[in-house]
Order: C-alpha cells, then structure tokens, then sequence
C-alpha cells in the first residue's frame, strides 16, 4: 500500500512539477547506491522507503510554497 502511495507520489512530481531530477532522484540514488556498496545491515527496505518519500513530500511542500510566492 505505502508502496503505491509513493509511486503515486513520484509520478505527481514528476509529471506536474520542475525540479524532480534535480533533487529528488539523486537523493533516492544515493540512498540505493549507499545501500548496496556498504551492505549496511540497519539500513532496510522500510527506512529507504520512508525516507524516500519524506524527502518527496518536503520537495512537494518547497515546490508548492515556492510557486505561491509568484
């Protein structure tokens, strides 16, 4: 479910607003890249995730609050 939201999430971005490939995907990248090299036992699917969308959700608000201020 929380997977769904979050597709859904990046699609609204990607599609409706600038700046997706700019600051959001780099930083779900490096949480991949991070993960994968270093192996790192505590970082799990679920924190990736919930920080993923944290990060979408903040970049939503910035865009959002940003484009009123015109």
């Amino acid at each position: 479910m929380s997977l769904i939201f979050l597709v859904l999430v990046a699609l609204f971005a990607f599609w409706f607003l600038k700046g997706f490939f700019k600051y959001v995907l780099p930083a779900i990248l490096l949480l991949i890249i991070a993960k994968f090299i270093f192996g790192l036992a505590f970082i799990s699917l679920h924190l990736v995730l919930f920080v993923i969308g944290l990060l979408i959700i903040v970049w939503l608000i910035r865009a959002i609050s940003g484009s009123r201020n015109r």
